[in-house]
């Protein structure tokens, strides 16, 4: 059973994958995957979510747009976009992709 507290982050996710608009049909097929996984799984925005779930993530560039902050991801060993899980206290994606920005950046 889904925790409550996670059921804002559920209806967010679910808006803004309904209300983007893909730029290739890759992308509309991922979109769709991602619909349908929320679907199904009503804590799909909590790390207990046992089959997976959905992570928040946030590009830093610089002023000039031609950097892009980086992160070493200790367990996947490659170099990643600053995010990861959200909490129950976040009021939404953007939230939860700022926070682990900051998190992560220091």
């Amino acid at each position: 059973m889904t925790d409550p507290s996670f059921a804002h982050l559920h209806d967010d996710a679910r808006a803004v994958l309904t209300a983007w608009s893909p730029s290739d049909d890759e992308q509309d097929h991922l979109r769709r995957q991602y619909l349908v996984f929320l679907g199904e799984h009503p804590d799909a925005l909590s790390r207990d979510c046992r089959v997976g779930h959905l992570t928040a993530s946030a590009l830093v560039v610089n002023a000039d747009r031609d950097r892009v902050l980086l992160t070493l991801h200790p367990k996947v060993g490659r170099w990643l976009q600053l995010g990861g899980h959200c909490e129950a206290s976040d009021r939404g994606l953007r939230d939860a992709a700022g926070r682990e920005a900051l998190e992560e950046s220091g």
